[in-house]
């Protein structure tokens, strides 16, 4: 794949849990053995997206300061590798997959929002026991950034999203 700012997504037939497989390739060579190392199913491709820009157009994130609230979580450092877009909720494990997000892999993450917040969890639900990060408000988070708001790399399983004050957790007190 050649071009100055090019990328691809690859969409997979879905597994046994629904919802289907993605990977996102950035400008090079993809032979066989290549693809595979990215988790490349072979000969399971059902579809090919491939734009110029940072995102493609259905993961496109708002302006900052907009109405809605979003969250971009990428797999590697620096907004690299796979990619996931979600919106207000709380995301269990499962649906977390089905937004395209591998288990345990997710180093960088951008918030969008007025008055949007994020907040990860290491638990395969949304709980306080599995609580990995403070809140992450509007902004841009590397790996650096998200150790520094108390994530640790690679630990994600969960998240909740919301706009305004920060939602009471069941069995919790006032945070």
């Amino acid at each position: 794949m050649r071009g100055k700012d090019c990328h691809a997504r690859l969409n997979g037939a879905p597994g046994n849990k629904g919802g289907g497989w993605h990977r996102y390739l950035d400008e090079g060579d993809y032979n066989t053995a290549a693809l595979e190392a990215e988790d490349f199913k072979d000969n399971a491709m059902r579809s090919l997206k491939v734009w110029k820009g940072e995102y493609p157009p259905d993961l496109a994130l708002p302006d900052y300061g907009g109405d809605e609230c979003v969250v971009m979580v990428h797999g590697e450092d620096n907004f690299k590798g796979w990619m996931a877009k979600f919106g207000e909720g709380d995301f269990n494990i499962h649906r977390i997959f089905s937004k395209g997000a591998k288990d345990r892999d997710a180093s960088s993450v951008r918030v969008r929002g007025k008055d949007c917040k994020a907040v990860l969890f290491s638990s395969w639900r949304v709980s306080t026991g599995g609580l990995v990060s403070d809140p992450l408000v509007e902004g841009d988070y590397d790996t650096a950034s998200l150790e520094a708001a108390g994530f640790k790399d690679n630990a994600m399983r969960a998240m909740r999203i919301w706009k305004g004050e920060h939602p009471m957790f069941p069995n919790d007190g006032p945070h």
